[in-house]
């Protein structure tokens, strides 16, 4: 893979650099997934709400 060959080739007194850089990547990454999970899992609580239509033929 081209990605290791390019780490391999990285200066170990720079190792300590790109480690930070990928962990605080994959951090983001799973947080961005995990509030994609939450934002639909709270958008589908609004289908069961009545339309506007519906609404406007009830009595009350």
């Amino acid at each position: 893979m081209k990605v290791l060959e390019e780490v391999q080739q990285i200066p170990d007194a720079e190792l300590a650099q790109l480690y930070e850089l990928i962990h605080d990547f994959r951090l983001n990454s799973e947080t961005k997934t995990n509030n994609a999970a939450a934002i639909m899992k709270f958008a589908g609580c609004w289908n069961d709400l009545p339309t506007l239509q519906n609404l406007s033929r009830r009595q009350f």
